[in-house]
């Protein structure tokens, strides 16, 4: 999934401000995805590719994975450029940037609640314009503010380096986390990959030809009757247990728009938003929030939330040990008194049960990973004939 998402907001930066769809409100495609897992699970590995081959597209603008809030608002500023809306004739201008930032506590950096407030505004702008004053340098007017972001993170740091305020903020609620645990694929020595060159340059032509994409995304019939019954049956429906992800599940409706945008413009040039765009977007979607509550596991102020994550993975990773084993894995983090809190909660919350085998009592991991389930958890409106219910093709990402 990780791939996945890379491709998914790598068109969105190209796509840039130049091109919208009208729902509630005017809809831009811009994202906050942020990738997130346990070291080692390749995250800078998946966004690698997708910042080589989107820096090799015309005119999209990147800033620093770390700079100060004053320094990011004059990088968008001087960002601005101009195109002509097909509709109406006139020109119009906008500040369309990307940021990819491979640890993403750097670029929020730690209790920045200023630039946390300015990205809940800039997510999905009503105003035209933005205005930015400083006692010292003067202001700056942004006209067409649009941010598209591309981070990651680990559990860890989100526990160590974001405060209790930022969790709580509307930030969170404006971000596509997406958590995994393992590894797609193991390559023992990547000298004998040779990369695909003709693949690369293909993908380099046609981001070139989506970001000359320009004006509106209309909906089809099919697209409108999918929409609107997938969102009658989502009232009342509990998608993710975690209350922290409760301002996620409230925008929830809106990010499948912008999905379906960038999906569209994925597939053709026409930008009419199909049904098929739509149940493309809830498919993926759908399997993300599988593994979504990983991302806070162990958040909080509770004594044992560090231990917590520590504490599964190795179950995860390992399936089935003793008390002395998850001890001398997570002992630098804990005690024996804490660590029997931690089991017991972790039991409590379905994640391992305690056996006895012979003269040993063991804990055995039994949250089952997504690939073990019979089926990803999707609603009957995410179902589409050309998707495969198995995992996403290569391609497909």
């Amino acid at each position: 999934m990780y791939k996945v998402w890379c491709g998914i907001s790598t068109i969105a930066a190209v796509l840039r401000r130049k091109v919208y769809s009208v729902w509630e409100h005017i809809l831009y495609p811009n994202l906050y995805v942020i990738l997130v897992g346990p070291s080692g699970t390749r995250k800078s590995t998946a966004m690698r590719p997708a910042k080589e081959i989107l820096s090799a597209v015309p005119g999209i603008k990147f800033v620093a994975d770390a700079t100060t809030r004053e320094a990011l608002i004059r990088e968008i500023a001087q960002g601005a450029e101009s195109d002509v809306d097909p509709k109406t004739g006139e020109v119009f201008i906008h500040c369309s940037i990307t940021a990819f930032s491979s640890e993403l506590t750097s670029f929020l950096s730690y209790k920045n609640i200023d630039l946390i407030t300015n990205l809940c505004d800039w997510y999905d702008p009503f105003a035209d314009s933005w205005r930015y004053d400083t006692k010292h340098e003067g202001k700056d007017h942004i006209i067409g503010m649009w941010v598209n972001i591309l981070g990651a993170t680990t559990p860890a740091m989100i526990q160590m380096s974001l405060a209790p305020e930022v969790i709580g903020t509307g930030l969170i609620s404006r971000m596509v986390f997406v958590y995994e645990t393992r590894l797609g694929k193991i390559i023992p020595n990547p000298l004998l990959v040779k990369p695909d060159e003709q693949l690369k340059q293909d993908l380099i032509t046609d981001l070139e030809r989506i970001s000359l994409l320009l004006g509106e995304f209309n909906y089809t019939d099919d697209f409108m009757q999918a929409r609107i019954a997938w969102y009658t049956a989502q009232v009342g429906r509990k998608v993710i247990e975690d209350p922290l992800f409760e301002g996620y599940v409230s925008k929830r409706a809106t990010l499948t728009i912008k999905m379906s945008q960038i999906l569209c413009a994925s597939r053709t040039d026409e930008m009419l938003i199909s049904a098929e765009d739509f149940r493309r977007a809830l498919v993926i979607l759908e399997r993300t929030e599988e593994n979504m509550e990983g991302t806070f596991i162990g958040y909080g102020s509770s004594p044992i939330a560090v231990v917590v994550p520590k504490v599964e993975e190795s179950l995860r990773v390992r399936g089935k040990l003793t008390f002395r084993q998850i001890l001398s894995d997570v002992y630098r983090f804990t005690d024996s008194h804490q660590l029997r809190l931690t089991l017991e909660t972790l039991t409590d919350l379905g994640v391992c049960r305690r056996v006895r085998e012979g003269d040993q009592f063991y804990y055995i991991y039994t949250k089952a990973p997504p690939q073990a389930l019979a089926g990803p958890k999707v609603s009957p409106y995410s179902q589409d004939p050309s998707v495969s219910e198995e995992s996403p093709p290569e391609s497909e990402a």
